[in-house]
């Protein structure tokens, strides 16, 4: 008879009798079901946090005034909201890439070395293509995270919450164990009651041939009803890590935090040079023929001017990071040093 290692969801020390026997397998079904709508509708939930997260950082860019909020929402293209936020956010790819990582992790018996190999190959490949346009400190806080899940994994391994294969334990080990699961906890009470007849027979002289074959077919086919429940339960409910999902939340928390504390606008500084020598630093909203629409730098309040006023537009830093390249791979590989002049100083 066949069971798997991880046997603290089903069973408790032989002296404990569990406090209540619950349908496990029917919990847990609920709860893959529900997990599977979650999935369902995961595109509707993240629109619905891009629309949340693009209003969000108009407040922040617009610092309170909901003038400068209904201007900004009212005459930027959605096109370039989106895609500024979607830039602002691709540090979360790294949370794409430790997820995808899971899949070497999770209860999966089908999967053979070569195809989890294969699966960590792209995986790494993926981040090794991303650390070309994401800063080393995004490669860092990636890997980082990846080492510390390994290690939770291996350490979930060794006190029985997690397991990358099936193994089989000993029959009288299983038969000491009363299971939680009510249904698995029930066969169980009959298969040592079998056992119990059996060893009855035995006792006797003679002994009945018969009857001892007869329970031992009694005894494999509950068996096989036990294993499979148990296979079923335990598919549903080993551990991807007991601290994995605080670590994603404190990277989702930390990432958040740098994404609302920053209050630069999802379009680059310009120096925009005026006719009669006057210049302005900040940001173009919109531009048409008759009038250009600015974000000014520092008060962040929106001016309209003339756009036949307008002689020059030139991109410039804000701050010293704008004026160089995000230290990634490919800047070390290139030797790649400034790109924008730093912005003159505003007049507010």
């Amino acid at each position: 008879m066949q069971l798997w290692r991880r046997w603290t969801s089903l069973s408790t020390p032989s002296h404990v009798e569990p406090t209540e026997r619950i349908d496990q397998l029917e919990l847990l079904e609920e709860k893959a079901i529900r997990r599977q709508s979650f999935i369902a509708n995961l595109p509707a939930y993240a629109g619905a946090a891009i629309i949340v997260l693009v209003i969000a950082k108009v407040a922040v860019v617009s610092q309170g005034s909901s003038p400068t909020m209904l201007t900004l929402i009212a005459e930027s293209s959605p096109v370039q909201v989106l895609s500024g936020a979607i830039i602002s956010l691709l540090p979360f790819s790294g949370l794409i890439v430790v997820h995808a990582n899971e899949s070497r992790y999770r209860y999966r018996p089908g999967l053979t070395k070569a195809k989890l190999g294969q699966i960590q190959y792209a995986i790494y490949l993926a981040i090794f293509l991303l650390s070309f346009v994401l800063p080393v400190s995004w490669l860092a806080m990636t890997l980082a995270i990846l080492v510390i899940r390994h290690l939770v994994f291996e350490w979930d391994k060794k006190r029985g919450k997690a397991v990358e294969r099936s193994a089989p334990i000993p029959r009288e080990e299983w038969l000491r164990k009363p299971p939680s699961d009510a249904l698995c906890h029930d066969i169980w009470e009959v298969i040592n009651q079998k056992e119990d007849q059996k060893r009855q027979i035995r006792a006797r002289n003679p002994v009945d041939l018969t009857e001892i074959a007869r329970l031992d077919e009694d005894v494999r086919a509950l068996a096989a009803q036990f294993n499979e429940r148990a296979d079923k339960i335990n598919k549903l409910t080993f551990s991807e890590g007991a601290i994995f999902g605080p670590i994603i939340a404190l990277y989702l928390v930390t990432l958040l935090i740098q994404f609302f504390s920053n209050d630069k606008p999802w379009m680059p500084a310009e120096r925009i040079a005026l006719k009669g020598n006057k210049i302005e630093v900040g940001y173009v909203v919109s531009a048409g023929d008759s009038w250009t629409t600015i974000l000014k730098e520092g008060s962040r309040i929106v001016v309209r001017v003339p756009s036949a006023e307008i002689k020059s537009r030139v991109i410039c830093g804000v701050t010293k990071d704008d004026t160089v390249r995000a230290r990634t791979i490919y800047t070390y590989f290139t030797g790649s040093k400034s790109v924008y002049k730093p912005c003159p100083k505003s007049d507010g």
